[in-house]
């Protein structure tokens, strides 16, 4: 995906175009303080309709803790929640002057990729005992309220082919253990879990998961890294398990990429699906296309080069004033040219 720019700007400006870019969207670029905040005004010359409010002016030290007395006292309109615990806290909440928005699109699968290239993740027997050990259900209810879904599929439930009619790996200790067994994997066995720290949300996760496998006699590390650590080791494809939540909008963003065997994202090394994922590339009939999504999920669910355990979404909080958002989407998206804000 790119955005349309100024190709004079960018010239012009060359890296400082990164701190003040010029564009074609509905709102241009203001005052900008790092790490602080950011104003961007009405673009009057937007090709399109004019957005209903005049700047959006965006804080990036707001606290969690009181972001929802802030949302109710009107010192701020909206408030997107990135902590399960606050948004757990603020699903529950009863001012009426505060309103909880799920996302409306953007529901994102948390994958655990297996990396195929590390014995004994190389053993299908490993990789499903690895799945039966994580207790989904838990997961989705314990740690975001109900507000996460146990999913089965590498795609999200609100996407065009999505289907639940997979093999399953329904939380099953003893199977874990038996297939561990089966597959001679060692007591001594210790892979290495990594993920990204700058996301709670993975942190959250995959220190669940990595208790569930624990609990099974695997010595799991589970490393929470810094970006550009994980970046670079991303690249190489160095680690045992590689945990994080994917969000894009369309099928094809969420296939190709990171199944296929010569993918840019393949973060399992996987190169069972090639064949069906060419021919979903190449059909244009939808109904044949959304079963050949559905043969891949299977395949998928079958093979298992990684384990979905939950679609997590983004939240929103908003004062009762702000009308026309319909929640956090891909990649905290949101739809603020629709959004209007009266004055009080």
């Amino acid at each position: 995906s790119g955005k349309i720019i100024s190709p004079k700007a960018y010239q012009a400006l060359g890296t400082k175009w990164i701190t003040g870019p010029v564009g074609s969207g509905p709102f241009t670029w203001g005052t900008y303080l790092a790490g602080t905040s950011l104003t961007m005004p009405k673009n009057p010359n937007y090709w399109g309709t004019q957005p209903k409010i005049d700047e959006i002016e965006f804080h990036m030290a707001v606290d969690d803790r009181t972001a929802s007395l802030a949302i109710s006292k009107g010192e701020i309109d909206a408030f997107y929640i990135a902590d399960p615990n606050i948004a757990i806290t603020a699903s529950k909440a009863s001012d009426p002057k505060v309103k909880f928005m799920k996302a409306q699109y953007g529901t994102s699968p948390f994958n655990t990729w297996f990396n195929l290239k590390r014995p004994p993740l190389d053993d299908i027997r490993v990789r499903q005992a690895l799945r039966y050990a994580i207790d989904s259900e838990s997961i989705a209810k314990d740690l975001f309220g109900g507000l996460a879904q146990v999913i089965n599929s590498y795609l999200p439930p609100f996407m065009f082919g999505y289907t639940d009619n997979v093999t399953k790996y329904e939380y099953d200790p003893d199977k874990a253990k038996s297939l561990l067994k089966a597959a001679n994997v060692p007591s001594s066995w210790a892979p290495e879990m990594i993920s990204q720290s700058i996301l709670v949300i993975s942190k959250q996760i995959t220190e669940a998961i990595a208790s569930f496998w624990s609990d099974v006699g695997i010595k799991i590390k589970n490393s929470s890294l810094e970006q550009g650590i994980i970046t670079k080791r991303s690249a190489a494809r160095d680690y045992d398990m590689y945990a994080t939540y994917v969000t894009r909008i369309d099928p094809s963003q969420m296939t190709a990429r990171f199944w296929r065997s010569d993918g840019s994202s393949n973060l399992s090394n996987y190169s069972g699906a090639d064949a069906l994922i060419d021919q979903i590339t190449a059909e244009s009939d939808p109904n044949k296309q959304k079963d050949l999504y559905a043969q891949l999920q299977q395949k998928l669910s079958d093979d298992s080069p990684a384990s979905w355990t939950v679609a997590v979404s983004e939240h929103l909080l908003l004062n009762e004033r702000v009308s026309g958002e319909q929640g956090a989407g891909w990649l905290e998206r949101f739809n603020w040219f629709e959004v209007d804000v009266p004055a009080e």
